[in-house]
């Protein structure tokens, strides 16, 4: 990776982090959106900021954001922003929102960042490098690891609401094995995947800038990302559905009580 990417995106966390990080805890006018998400002044400013940057350091390059849509590049690299991912946390106070930022070479993550300004936490994922977490290696998964069953399994998900009823049946089959179950974190629980205090995070609803940056991160770091259906997620056929784990086995037994769950509801269909 082009090392002028890497200082870039990592100054555009920087800009984003300083405008929540001084916003944070403060009165915030809300206002909802078409799909009732509430946004505030806050999302807007920011990514208004990191698009002025992108657009003045790379005005060939696409971008697509949560707020302001999609601008047409003439190159085949597109950044991807999330401003708050969150901000449901946000507005209450809880320092589990991020900032979500990625790079796209020919519709392809390559680089990704996440980044919890108040708590000063950073994860960096680069297509094919290890994982960063405050700019120590994260903890990567020996083979052993990889190949063996987890004793005792915690799952994250930001909230049972973001499922339809079929998807709420597949949720509540995969939350009987875990052993511990909890809610909230958005994009911060994938962060915590890859520290190895998460084991599974199954969510619905989601679009692309909400994991676009997760992919290089979560691989980078030894983990596993897919859909539901246990494929690569593509911008272009993106369905909202991710399945995030710490290792093979454990996907593909998720996996299996997903599929035999979307399966039967097809067969009574």
């Amino acid at each position: 990776m082009n090392s002028e990417f890497m200082g870039f995106i990592c100054m555009l966390a920087d800009t984003a982090g300083q405008i929540a990080a001084r916003n944070f805890r403060t009165g915030l006018e809300l206002t909802p959106k078409s799909d009732s998400s509430p946004v505030s002044h806050i999302d807007l400013e920011i990514e208004k900021k990191v698009i002025d940057l992108i657009t003045k350091n790379y005005p060939d390059h696409g971008i697509l954001g949560e707020e302001f849509g999609i601008t047409e590049g003439k190159s085949p690299f597109e950044w991807v922003i999330d401003p708050i991912d969150g901000t449901s946390s946000f507005i209450a106070g809880k320092p589990l929102f991020t900032t979500l930022i990625s790079l796209l070479f020919e519709g392809k993550p390559i680089l990704g960042i996440i980044d919890q300004p108040i708590t000063k936490e950073r994860w960096i994922g680069e297509i094919g490098r290890p994982t960063l977490f405050n700019s120590k290696l994260c903890r990567l998964l020996s083979e052993e690891n990889i190949s063996k069953d987890n004793p005792f399994l915690r799952l994250g998900c930001t909230t049972p609401f973001m499922f339809k009823p079929d998807e709420y049946i597949v949720f509540q089959k995969v939350a009987k094995i875990a052993d511990s179950l909890s809610f909230g974190g958005d994009a911060y629980n994938y962060g915590l995947l890859t520290l190895g205090h998460l084991d599974i995070v199954i969510e619905a609803d989601l679009k692309y800038y909400d994991v676009a940056a997760l992919i290089p991160i979560i691989e980078g770091a030894g983990c596993l990302i897919t859909n539901w259906k246990g494929n690569p997620i593509s911008k272009n056929s993106f369905d909202g559905k991710v399945l995030a784990t710490n290792n093979r086995v454990l996907h593909k037994r998720i996996l299996n009580v997903v599929l035999d769950q979307t399966e039967a509801k097809q067969i009574i269909e």
